[in-house]
């Protein structure tokens, strides 16, 4: 399946929000033929230290759509998915604002986040909703493998 580019914010902000931050301007780490970070990978391409930016509004906009669409959502668990998607990504927003965020605060951030949103599905949809966000992460983050 070809990612669109809401479901790139939403791999790029789960990273995100897992905590999977490459090291500060001045902090010794060098970045490495790719770009990015040390060694490439998800910010190949971006400044060392910067991240990719936070969706804005219509982009979470774009995010729910897709999910309910894959997750076959009905209207009201889409809207509360969506509360809950702007919740999340306000909160993201001002943990990131003072600069680099602690990795295990971001990695419960989404682990909250992630539970919330399967405590508004069925079994089914848990089961689909938990394939979709595998799908999505990165190489990476899909094996398992640390930064």
């Amino acid at each position: 399946m070809r990612a669109s580019n809401g479901l790139t914010c939403v791999v790029l902000t789960l990273l995100l929000g897992a905590g999977v931050a490459y090291g500060a301007p001045g902090d010794g780490n060098q970045p490495r033929p790719g770009g990015g970070g040390p060694g490439g990978g998800e910010y190949a391409g971006l400044p060392q230290g910067q991240h990719p930016a936070l969706p804005d509004s219509s982009g979470i906009e774009k995010m729910v759509d897709e999910m309910s669409a894959a997750l076959s959502l009905t209207g009201e668990q889409e809207e509360q998915i969506r509360v809950l998607h702007f919740a999340h990504f306000a909160e993201v927003k001002d943990r990131v604002a003072d600069g680099r965020p602690d990795r295990r605060a971001m990695e419960a951030l989404r682990e909250k986040f992630e539970s919330d949103v399967k405590s508004e599905l069925r079994d089914d949809q848990t089961a689909a909703y938990e394939k979709y966000v595998a799908n999505h992460r990165p190489r990476a983050a899909r094996s398992g493998r640390r930064r």
